[in-house]
């Protein structure tokens, strides 16, 4: 499948893309993986925190580079693919749940990953997390708990971006180019702004996903041949290949196994780093870890000066799923969307200490038209939706309707104006 392996005449081609990684390769110098391991392997703990609280902030002993860390988004941001911050303040709130109401059309909008922002699973994904009844949304990578849901999202993902969308063009446009704009597309790492990139911009979104991908070259030194596909880990051990799915970008294939004819036998499987460009456009890489294929397909950690990075992340810092809900301030009752309403609207309010919550509709007279919440509420911010239906069941005219909210010592009111 000529679209899929480069023939040997486009190996000088993929031989020029990667040619970081050949000045790095020294298959005469071997470490031991035991001696390795014991002085390399760490034991990170880390809690989520701050406004965006996606992305905890690691404090490495042997790099600050975010490369090193495969377990990571590589971004601090959360203007990523499913992030749930749809109007893009940088937090995700009840203000996220009205923008995601109101129909946003943009990727953070997309929780559920199926390619359509704004869906009514959307919405009720976002109004779990919201309540607090579930601790993260599928896209944040950082605290996914399995090699299952790692998988799932970056499956999702990969049909998304159009990269394998693209025509191989022999010479031009080869695996090592698909390679290259795949990471570009879901981690960046480099500056988006860099002349030296080789590719037309039209099929490049700049870290779009925010997903800790790399580059992957395997070669074959004996033949001179060589294929450029990508890598990311899934499981807890970059030590380990099980632990990593190699990807087929142009065939947004995941989980590709060693004898498939992305990755032959008696190969090295070398993961590396996007650090830049060269003025000729060739790949600039940062080594991260390689493997070695045998004949027989038996695969084994491939070690030199430079395989496995001795700045390389070997274990996930834990997170606490107990804090990733942010806690509001204070009590505050938000005013309803949309206002006016017809048929329904919807309230927000936040509750920042354990209270009996009493929240309640009103006519202009102060007459009560129906009690919307009345019970013991946990930290957290939560939305109702009023139908203009009152407490039996009949629809209210038009008019001006006051909702009341009372939570410990806080009360607050506002305006709500329906029409018929």
């Amino acid at each position: 499948m000529d679209a899929l392996l480069p023939r040997s005449d486009t190996w000088s081609r993929l031989k020029s893309v990667f040619a970081t990684l050949w000045m790095t390769l020294n298959l005469s110098s071997i470490a031991s993986i035991s001696t390795y391991a014991k002085m390399r392997r760490l034991n990170k703990y880390v809690r989520m925190a701050g406004a965006g609280f996606l992305l905890a902030s690691v404090s490495l002993a042997q790099s600050t580079d975010p490369a090193m860390n495969p377990f990571f988004q590589p971004n601090t941001t959360t203007l990523y693919y499913g992030s749930g911050d749809v109007n893009g303040d940088g937090q995700i709130n009840a203000d996220d749940y009205t923008a995601m109401q109101s129909g946003v059309q943009n990727d953070m909008a997309d929780v559920d990953g199926n390619g359509t922002p704004s869906t009514a699973n959307d919405l009720s994904i976002l109004n779990q997390y919201l309540q607090g009844t579930r601790n993260y949304l599928p896209g944040h990578w950082n605290i996914l708990q399995t090699s299952s849901e790692r998988e799932a999202w970056l499956a999702a993902m990969l049909v998304i971006d159009p990269t394998s969308e693209f025509p191989y063009i022999t010479g031009e446009f080869v695996s090592g180019d698909y390679s290259n704009v795949t990471e570009l597309n879901f981690a960046g790492r480099i500056n988006p702004d860099d002349p030296n990139i080789p590719y037309d911009p039209g099929i490049i979104s700049f870290a779009r996903f925010n997903i800790p991908l790399y580059g992957v070259s395997v070669i074959r030194p004996s033949t001179g041949w060589g294929h450029g596909m990508n890598g990311i880990l899934t499981g807890e051990d970059p030590l380990n290949f099980e632990d990593w799915s190699p990807v087929e970008p142009q065939l947004d294939d995941i989980n590709v196994q060693p004898g498939s004819q992305s990755i032959p036998r008696d190969t090295y499987f070398l993961i590396s780093a996007l650090a830049g460009f060269q003025e000729n456009g060739n790949r600039i890489s940062t080594p991260v870890a390689a493997f070695q294929v045998d004949e027989t397909g038996d695969i084994s950690l491939y070690e030199s000066t430079s395989w496995p990075n001795p700045d390389l992340l070997l274990e996930r810092p834990a997170v606490s799923v107990d804090d990733e809900v942010e806690h509001p301030p204070s009590f505050i009752l938000i005013q309803n969307y949309p206002n006016p309403f017809n048929p329904s609207t919807t309230i927000h309010y936040d509750i920042p200490a354990e209270s009996m919550v009493l929240l309640s509709v009103y006519d202009v007279q102060g007459r009560l038209i129906k009690t919307l919440v009345h019970e013991e509420k946990h930290t957290g911010s939560y939305h109702i939706i009023w139908d203009g239906l009152d407490s039996s069941g009949k629809l209210v005219s038009t008019g001006i309707y006051l909702a009341g909210l009372q939570a410990g010592n806080y009360s607050s009111t506002i305006k709500m104006v329906y029409l018929r």
